[in-house]
């Protein structure tokens, strides 16, 4: 599904695009994008932590 869509957008045929499946694609890819950049930014934070205190 989301070759076709990838397809159609690169074509401007955006009658036939299932714009409600996109948009739950969109917004699942960036739920995973923030989820991702919090996971992220706890672990830098606990690395800096130990570094810190001398934890390592």
């Amino acid at each position: 599904m989301v070759a076709t869509t990838s397809c159609l957008l690169r074509q401007g045929d955006f009658a036939a695009l299932d714009v409600d499946n996109l948009v739950e694609e969109l917004e699942a890819l960036v739920r995973g994008e923030k989820s991702a950049v919090e996971s992220l930014t706890i672990n830098i934070m606990t690395h800096l932590l130990y570094w810190q205190y001398g934890i390592y």
